[in-house]
């Protein structure tokens, strides 16, 4: 979710089967802010952090946690490097 083009929000709050309170709530976002950024107004970036590591592929996740935390990500990779390289390492 964290690259140039802006995802459909709503669809994947939809594919989630949820409603945009239970869906924005457990990011700190209120509703008004998640019907804005659904309406593909710009997204402030902490909140597109929060969607990444919420609402992501683990490929996501992985890549927006090694982007704000790499001190985490390499002390995690020498005790489970299967599970990072897995998400982190391109495709073949």
């Amino acid at each position: 979710m964290s690259n140039n083009t802006t995802p459909d929000l709503k669809a994947i709050r939809h594919k989630r089967g949820m409603n945009q309170t239970e869906f924005w709530q457990p990011l700190g976002v209120t509703q008004s802010g998640g019907s804005r950024s659904e309406s593909e107004r710009d997204m402030p970036k902490p909140v597109e952090s929060l969607v990444t590591i919420a609402y992501g592929t683990p490929a996501q996740f992985f890549k927006e946690l090694q982007r704000l935390r790499p001190d985490f990500v390499k002390d995690l990779s020498k005790h489970k490097p299967d599970a990072l390289r897995e998400h982190l390492e391109p495709k073949a």
